[in-house]
């Protein structure tokens, strides 16, 4: 169980690395979305305007402005890497081996996902938590 609380993470980042992080979730991805009811399922994940939205395929770039699927990058308290919310707990896993999982906890709620590769997970993990630390710097100026 790896536990990475958000506010923590350093900003010792060359600026060529935070120009990755800032593009992979400003582009988004693919992940399977695990949520409180039901199978899971495939969601576009993208970060745009302090926001981690997850929006359907079909409609990806098209729906972000009358989204209503985020959270607020302020909001996050912990990402959590592993199947640890109770969201996880709830669901069974046919290759439990096979897949990454990581969340994003509020408050409120949690984000969970999961893929197939743990680069992806890794990144988005580091990416989200780059992100967020300078939306906190740039409130504090």
């Amino acid at each position: 169980l790896l536990t990475s609380t958000a506010a923590t993470c350093p900003l010792d980042y060359d600026e060529k690395q935070g120009r990755m992080y800032r593009l992979a979730v400003t582009t988004g991805d693919i992940f399977l979305k695990h949520g409180r009811s039901g199978t899971p399922h495939r969601k576009f994940v993208v970060v745009e305007n302090g926001r981690i939205y997850w929006l359907s395929l079909r409609h990806r770039r098209a729906m972000l402005k009358r989204a209503a699927s985020y959270i607020s990058l302020n909001d996050i308290k912990e990402i959590c890497i592993g199947r640890t919310t109770s969201v996880f707990q709830r669901n069974i896993f046919q290759n439990p081996n096979s897949s990454y999982y990581f969340s994003f906890k509020t408050n409120e709620r949690t984000l969970d996902l999961e893929t197939s590769e743990k680069s992806k997970m890794e990144l988005w993990v580091k990416a989200v938590s780059y992100v967020q630390n300078l939306e906190i710097m740039g409130r504090e100026k």
